[in-house]
């Protein structure tokens, strides 16, 4: 009885829920302290290159393009092409926390809009 009546309390959909917002939670905080490691360390290979060569050299978002063979964005558009262009002059840096910032943000209001649903 003393089970069923736990159950009955806060609902089985409850106790659900209250999981979703706790792993929802940790998945967005993974995507931005695993982005801020990956530019902490991609910060760290420029450095030594610096302390190499005595250069300072930005990696953009538009070289690790390249390195990847992928080509860069086109458009027709002249406003369109100018912030492609912006973007992929980004130092790749500033790019992957943002992108975790994002990805993390989009996690978080995709489970708010699950939760909201039920």
């Amino acid at each position: 009885m003393g089970r069923h009546r736990l159950y009955e309390d806060r609902g089985i959909a409850n106790r659900l829920a209250d999981g979703l917002r706790w792993a929802v939670r940790r998945v967005a905080g993974l995507f931005w302290l695993g982005s801020l490691a990956v530019a902490l360390i991609v910060t760290f290979a420029q450095l030594i290159l610096w302390l190499r060569t005595g250069q300072w050299e930005w990696w953009t978002i538009s070289d690790w393009l390249r390195l990847s063979k992928y080509e860069l964005w086109r458009s027709n558009w002249a406003g369109v092409q100018l912030l492609l262009n912006w973007i992929a002059a980004l130092p790749i840096v500033v790019a992957i926390p943002g992108a975790g910032l994002i990805a993390g943000l989009v996690t978080l209001n995709t489970g708010r809009l699950i939760l909201r649903q039920r």
